[in-house]
């Protein structure tokens, strides 16, 4: 026997026009967005003597875009192991009831960030300065996903340690094999948060940087459409066309954003492969 073509639910006029409602509200927000991002997608390999890759191939032989977009690339990487690194264990530890104390005093402090001048100073000391360490190390620890990771292990059951402390696993085995397992997908998402922070952290970078060969990719943007520097940073003083330059500045915003939407869509993937292995979504 054949199942029961299943009845569609009549809706009142209100809902039907609260649904209508959200839908063009959405559908807006939807065209604010992709229109821009059109535009520019377009206006890369598009001028007004035809179809184009000239500017993305102004982009290739341009020193100062490709030692940009090494710089950045090692800052997301490399910052968000560190970050995570000092984050995890962090939150791990104060996720124990026996360091209440220290708990409300991490977090209380942790409201307070270090100034842009002390900070400055700082690094001058410690020879940072110029170097995109010293983009990394006073950017580690998060207080704010710090909080989250904790609240995220607190909701583990205590019992679950427990059982592994009696087979012989020590802390360290149950954060790694365990622990982190279980949490994946918040530290997926963490892990992307921190990615986009260190790849346009653009003030760190104005204020420590001054040799052009350790800028990252945010600043030779601004440089090039900010400081309207497109012909110097682009084309490195070599003969390009008009046209060609305005087309390599389109071509810029795509490179800057390119690597962070390829690495959401592949976490988004990995976040919902591990929401299903582990039976949290359906």
């Amino acid at each position: 026997m054949t199942d029961p073509k299943p009845r569609r639910i009549r809706m009142s006029p209100g809902d039907a026009a609260v649904r209508a409602l959200c839908t063009g509200i959405c559908l807006l927000f939807l065209l604010i967005f992709v229109l821009p991002v059109g535009y520019v997608l377009l206006a890369s390999v598009h001028s007004r003597g035809g179809w184009s890759l000239e500017g993305y191939a102004l982009l290739l032989r341009s020193p100062l875009v490709l030692s940009g977009l090494k710089n950045s690339l090692f800052l997301a990487g490399a910052g968000t192991a560190y970050s995570l690194c000092l984050e995890i264990p962090a939150a791990y530890v104060l996720s124990k009831k026996r360091y209440g104390w220290l708990t409300n005093v991490f977090f209380a402090l942790g409201q307070f960030g270090a100034a842009l001048l002390p900070l400055y100073l700082l690094l001058k000391r410690l020879g940072l300065l110029n170097s995109l360490w010293g983009l990394i190390l006073p950017s580690g620890l998060s207080v704010c996903y710090t909080q989250l990771l904790r609240a995220r292990m607190l909701n583990l059951s205590a019992a679950l340690e427990d059982a592994a402390a009696l087979d012989g696993c020590g802390p360290l085995r149950y954060l790694w094999q365990i622990c982190l397992p279980l949490i994946g997908p918040t530290v997926g998402c963490l892990a992307f948060f921190h990615a986009c922070g260190y790849w346009g952290n653009t003030l760190y970078a104005r204020t420590f940087l001054t040799d052009e060969s350790r800028f990252p990719l945010s600043l030779v943007l601004n440089a090039a459409l900010i400081q309207s520097r497109a012909g110097d940073v682009l084309a490195q003083g070599g003969a390009a066309s008009a046209a060609a330059v305005q087309m390599a500045e389109f071509a810029l915003c795509v490179l800057s954003a390119l690597p962070m939407i390829v690495l959401f869509l592949l976490l988004k993937r990995q976040i919902r492969s591990l929401d299903l292995d582990s039976g949290l979504l359906p």
